[in-house]
């Protein structure tokens, strides 16, 4: 992929999920197993992210609330078009798997801006997900 596409991807996806708010914390304990995993998850910082640092914070992805999903929708899109993964170089595709059921998720969906719920550059069947 060409960087101006990936420029022009991001920045829709940014458009998009501008106006949402970061929740405060992104997760909490609740039905969490792990609670250190859910600290980093809720210390990490989003827009420097790389995918080490989704594999440390595991814990607070997996019971994050819909608006915490919309918020970081963009975030982890722009790691994975920008190839941030830090050290963990495996098992890229957990990360795919949320990205790719995440969108359509009745709970998550009804955050969506109406306007781009349909829009080809949401939906990651149209990204590549190589890390």
């Amino acid at each position: 992929m060409e960087n101006s596409d990936c420029d022009l991807i991001l920045k829709k996806l940014y458009d998009a999920f501008g106006s949402v708010e970061k929740p405060s914390p992104l997760a909490t304990y609740d039905g969490a197993y792990w609670l250190d995993e859910v600290d980093l998850f809720n210390d990490t910082d989003w827009e420097r992210a790389t995918y080490s640092d989704v594999v440390e914070g595991m814990e607070g992805m997996i019971i994050c609330p819909p608006t915490t999903i919309v918020y970081l929708l963009p975030r982890l899109f722009r790691m994975v078009l920008l190839r941030q993964h830090g050290t963990s170089h495996e098992a890229a595709d957990n990360l795919s798997t949320h990205l790719e059921a995440w969108p359509v998720e009745a709970e998550v969906e009804q955050f969506i801006p109406a306007k781009h719920a349909l829009s080809d550059f949401i939906y990651p069947q149209t990204l590549c997900f190589t890390l």
